[in-house]
């Protein structure tokens, strides 16, 4: 995985399994490799993992998963990516991802034009603004339970949460707007 912010999805991961009623150390053993974005460091791990013969490997990230995909031959993969899986390489098409991989995904990088706009309402005089993506880029319970990822259908986030966090935006001293303050699905005081 990429490390840093991604390790909260690992414990949502956990969180989902217990939910699901597998205990960890019991049904599942989690190998966490925090690579930290470096894909030399996710190669090395991927490989590491099917020389380890692991049943599964769950992958953060589009760059991850076509990294984990192209080292490993035969592991299943369910990843977690923020872009359109299919034309990022990841599956053959949505409803029957074929070969041995699927997951989920958001569009993230389609949503810059709706950050902007909202940052544009927090600060009005803002100017310019200077975004980092990745140009390239375009856990299914069933897979746990025994079905091979290649005919499970992908899935989509449909539901975006809003949240603000106004202790932030008052140490920055930024500025809400009350249009903003209606909308949030989560304030944090």
């Amino acid at each position: 995985m990429q490390g840093g912010p991604y390790l909260g999805a690992v414990d949502g991961l956990r969180k989902g399994l217990a939910e699901m009623g597998f205990e960890e150390g019991k049904q599942f053993i989690l190998h966490v490799r925090d690579a930290s974005g470096d894909l030399k460091e996710v190669e090395q791990a991927a490989g590491d993992l099917e020389r380890e013969h692991v049943d599964l490997t769950y992958s953060l990230g589009t760059r991850v998963t076509l990294v984990v995909k192209r080292v490993t031959k035969t592991v299943p993969i369910v990843f977690n990516a923020g872009n359109d899986p299919v034309s990022g390489g990841l599956v053959e098409r949505f409803r029957k991802p074929g070969r041995r991989l699927t997951g989920t995904f958001s569009r993230s990088a389609e949503l810059t034009g709706k950050r902007l706009e909202l940052l544009k309402e927090m600060v009005p005089r803002l100017r310019q603004v200077v975004t980092f993506y990745n140009p390239d880029s375009r856990v299914a319970q069933q897979d746990v339970k025994g079905a091979r990822p290649a005919v499970l259908p992908m899935e989509q986030s449909t539901r975006l949460e809003v949240m603000l966090d106004l202790k932030t935006a008052k140490t920055v001293v930024l500025r809400m707007p009350p249009s903003l303050l209606v909308c949030p699905d989560k304030v944090i005081q």
